[in-house]
């Protein structure tokens, strides 16, 4: 687990409400290259790696930790969240879902 830190107006930040948080780790992977189309917004605090991208003009976002594991236990939570934000992370992510349905 560690600290990141959110890029503020981006759709990270909107879902969570805040600035910084404290995800998961469970992989090695990396992002070094990022398409012109993305940006980042999300980063580790410790080793400024990226931890989250989006294109907002296609309303995608992505993150690069788990968030539907609670993170001080790493146990599956498929109904419940420890963290609201975490939670508000999913609601976000379906009304992004309901809105692009209607286009």
């Amino acid at each position: 687990k560690h600290e990141i830190e959110i890029k503020e107006g981006s759709m990270l930040h909107d879902a969570f409400g805040t600035t910084s948080a404290r995800v998961n780790s469970m992989h090695g992977w990396v992002i070094d290259r990022l398409a012109p189309t993305l940006t980042v917004t999300a980063i580790n605090k410790k080793d400024g790696l990226i931890e989250a991208v989006e294109n907002r003009e296609m309303g995608i976002f992505a993150a690069q930790w788990h968030p539907e594991q609670v993170y001080n236990t790493m146990e599956w939570v498929p109904k419940t969240y420890s963290d609201p934000r975490e939670k508000k992370l999913f609601e976000n992510f379906l009304a992004l879902c309901e809105e692009r349905k209607k286009k």
